[in-house]
């Protein structure tokens, strides 16, 4: 026996691996999707920025997945340190580009070629959303112009998501960046869940785990969203760790003092 069956959960639902039609979506979550909703009708770029852990990925995951992918080439792009070719690799790749020997303006034309034959051949629009923004590298924001300015075509044929930390917007203040601040449809920062949300939250994860009893107290909750500042990751792992001591106390009920014995295990 584990944590997880002591208190009659069949399945743990606090963690990262959750299907899409089983994500929380809390009212900063559905206000960020509504602003994606309305980016995939007028295109151009959004930016949504947000803390560790808030739930930044999960929302790009939600939003991609609502998809229809008769309708839309969706390319997911998480940056780590990638060079603008590296950057323009992944592209191609997404849309079965063949690279070739091509130069890099070649590419780029490309790519431009491309998304231009979805649309006008297949009806497929292609939006790119960029996890991890912040990452991005001077040389790639300076040169993204070619992704949305399609020589003199008026029509605009992607959507662009760049989704990362708030350092990206204080990067993309800088007058370098004037041309791609123009073509900004809307700036979200992602927020933590509110305390009733937090409540709300563990319930539904309970129920979906095949518990309908919540297990914590009210006390316990308000330590939880303190500790946590409603940070989705933060709080499952305060969850877990908070199971293990009520399982190792062999405790029908989670109170405060025991979140607080988690808190301070999952402190460096």
């Amino acid at each position: 026996m584990n944590a997880n069956s002591y208190y009659g959960i069949s399945k743990n639902m606090f963690q990262k691996e959750v299907e899409a039609e089983q994500l929380y979506q809390s009212s900063s979550y559905k206000e960020g999707m509504n602003r994606l909703e309305y980016l995939k009708e007028v295109k151009g770029i959004g930016l949504v920025t947000g803390v560790t852990g808030v739930g930044k990925t999960t929302l790009m995951r939600g939003f991609a997945e609502s998809l229809n992918k008769d309708k839309y080439n969706v390319i997911y792009i998480s940056l780590t340190n990638s060079k603008s070719f590296e950057f323009l690799t992944i592209i191609c790749q997404a849309l079965r580009i063949s690279l070739g020997d091509c130069y890099l303006s070649n590419i780029k034309r490309r790519i431009q070629e491309e998304i231009i034959k979805q649309k006008k051949e297949y009806g497929k629009e292609t939006i790119i959303i960029i996890d991890n923004a912040e990452k991005l590298k001077k040389e790639i924001l300076c040169d993204f112009d070619f992704l949305y300015e399609f020589h003199y075509d008026s029509e605009d044929y992607t959507s662009i998501v760049l989704c990362g930390e708030a350092d990206i917007t204080k990067e993309l203040k800088k007058s370098t960046y004037e041309s791609l601040r123009q073509r900004l449809v809307f700036t979200y920062h992602l927020q933590g869940l509110e305390r009733e949300e937090t409540k709300e939250y563990l319930k539904t994860r309970f129920e979906l785990g095949g518990q309908s009893k919540m297990i914590y107290t009210d006390n316990a909750v308000n330590v939880l969203h303190n500790a946590s500042h409603g940070i989705i990751r933060k709080l499952n792992t305060l969850v877990n760790l908070s199971m293990i001591v009520g399982y190792q106390l062999k405790k029908e009920q989670i109170d405060e003092e025991m979140v607080r014995v988690a808190v301070e295990e999952s402190e460096l």
